[in-house]
């Protein structure tokens, strides 16, 4: 930026947002995010092995009686589940960068 001219709102806007220190806050919630991922995925062998003996039980661990033949209403269900996820993230995303999206 050149010293003899005025600063312009974008570059006041830009240095407002540095001060505010969302860049910090964006990588403490991924790290958190991200150490809560791996701790459920850890959790989730763990109950699985507790509960049947093997880590690898079969295709129905969990939803696949609800998902599987013909039943519509456990399909549905893990295709909004699907679906909302995606906003979800985004708005996280959106929040941490103080984008106003």
């Amino acid at each position: 930026m050149n010293p003899k001219l005025p600063p312009t709102p974008r570059a006041q806007e830009r240095k407002e947002l540095l001060a505010g220190g969302f860049k910090d806050k964006h990588t403490a919630m991924g790290s958190v995010l991200l150490a809560v991922g791996v701790g459920i995925a850890i959790e989730g062998c763990a109950n699985t092995y507790m509960r049947t003996g093997k880590l690898f039980p079969g295709p129905h661990l969990y939803a696949g009686g609800w998902c599987g033949k013909g039943n519509l209403g456990g399909g549905g269900a893990r295709a909004a589940g699907s679906l909302l996820t995606g906003p979800l993230f985004k708005a996280v995303a959106c929040v941490s960068q103080a984008q106003g999206c």
